[in-house]
């Protein structure tokens, strides 16, 4: 059982509609989006790995946040926050569909770092999340997250990285 289908199975998600017109709703924070979008699909299921992985609870995770400080508005894909307030992002992650191109990825991961940088949300950490392409900055003490050839993925409650993909 994939993480979504298990978020899905537990309540924190719904799908409803079929094929172009299948939508998903984050429960926990009253979010719907168009779930036949390949990046949505993206998105979902590392929102979904956030909770059952990383042991995030959901209704700290953001999906589709204003960047505060951007003309015209920017959102973030998604914002862990550290509080039930939604008030103290701890890690912005932008979403791409699988298989984007380099140069897509590469803009991403801008994307993402300006977003999530002091003058922003001022996140502990940022990632860009294209599948299985992850990249992920820790912007405490400006490193890139890397661990046995993989990009380490966010922490897990708010701790040190976990050690491997297969934690």
């Amino acid at each position: 059982m994939s993480y979504l289908e298990r978020a899905i199975t537990d309540g924190h998600a719904r799908l409803t509609g079929e094929s172009k017109q299948q939508k998903i709703l984050y429960v926990a924070v009253n979010h719907t989006e168009r779930y036949a979008d390949p990046e949505e699909q993206v998105r979902a299921e590392f929102w979904a790995e956030l909770i059952y992985r990383y042991g995030y609870e959901p209704a700290r995770i953001g999906v589709e946040i204003t960047v505060p400080d951007r003309t015209p508005s920017d959102r973030a894909d998604l914002v862990v926050f550290r509080d039930d307030e939604r008030k103290k992002p701890y890690a912005v992650i932008e979403c791409k569909a699988d298989g984007v191109t380099d140069a897509e990825f590469n803009q991403a991961v801008e994307q993402s770092c300006g977003n999530g940088t002091w003058a922003k949300f001022r996140a502990n950490y940022v990632g860009v999340v294209a599948g299985m392409t992850r990249r992920f900055f820790d912007f405490a003490t400006a490193t890139l997250r890397r661990q046995g050839g993989h990009d380490a993925l966010v922490a897990r409650i708010y701790g040190k990285p976990i050690k491997s993909l297969n934690s």
